[in-house]
């Protein structure tokens, strides 16, 4: 019983984990210190990840700043990322993607270090770079054809260290509690575990998972862009399409 239990901590563990690592934005909660009633204030905000611990990239501009130098308590979710045109199906139909919470503290990376989280976010992002060369042309087409908003975390994390135009405050998230949501209810996760948890999100066997994904989703929807007067006959090709492509997947 004791095994099972551990197995399924560590399961979770690694759903939560996967969820943080592949995303690049979260919503940071912080409290107003003006405002007697603790009025929360929310706005997304960029992240990475560096051993275990959310590394936040809070504008200067943001009222997050002056919230931290009076209390540093806040909370950080992060939700799965989907590409925009299946996030909007899934909103459509009432089914919100898994996320993962944290509660804790939020502290100012010290200047001495600062250069050394930005030489890891330059390495992040190199890493996904290659990942992407590795991708079936099919698929690197759709990502180098995305506009900003279908941007890729590579892109986006590219814009924290060469965006001229936006300074950055950069901090430390140092959680004390996580929890991971999803359809089946709210489940607290151990730190610890998630801590020694290591999924591999841009691995051979989930990479392609993924791809093959995005061939069905693409091909799904062009089942349901064919025009009202399109001809029996096409729309039956493409049925057949879809069949023989789950059939070459299972071999």
């Amino acid at each position: 019983m004791m095994k099972g239990s551990k197995a399924n901590l560590s399961a979770l563990a690694e759903k939560c984990k996967t969820v943080i690592v592949s995303n690049w934005q979260g919503y940071l909660n912080t409290v107003k210190p003006e405002d007697k009633a603790s009025i929360i204030h929310t706005s997304k905000i960029k992240y990475v990840m560096r051993r275990g611990k959310p590394y936040l990239w809070v504008p200067e501009s943001e009222p997050h700043n002056v919230n931290i130098m009076f209390d540093e308590r806040g909370s950080f979710s992060i939700a799965h990322p989907y590409p925009g045109p299946l996030a909007a199906l899934f909103k459509s139909i009432g089914k919100l993607p898994e996320r993962v919470a944290f509660t804790g503290e939020i502290v100012p990376v010290k200047e001495k270090r600062v250069d050394a989280v930005k030489k890891y976010v330059e390495e992040a992002i190199q890493s996904e770079m290659k990942a992407i060369s590795d991708t079936p042309n099919s698929v690197r087409s759709i990502l180098n054809s995305s506009d900003q908003m279908y941007a890729s975390r590579c892109d986006s994390l590219r814009a924290l260290i060469n965006d001229a135009k936006e300074k950055y405050v950069i901090y430390k998230f140092v959680p004390s509690s996580c929890m991971f949501i999803d359809p089946n209810g709210t489940k607290e996760i151990d730190l610890k575990v998630l801590e020694l948890s290591k999924p591999d999100p841009l691995g051979n066997e989930t990479k392609d998972i993924w791809f093959q994904t995005i061939d069905k989703v693409l091909l799904f929807l062009k089942l349901f862009a064919l025009d009202s007067k399109s001809q029996g006959l096409g729309r039956q090709n493409l049925w057949m399409e879809s069949i023989r492509t789950n059939q070459e997947d299972e071999l």
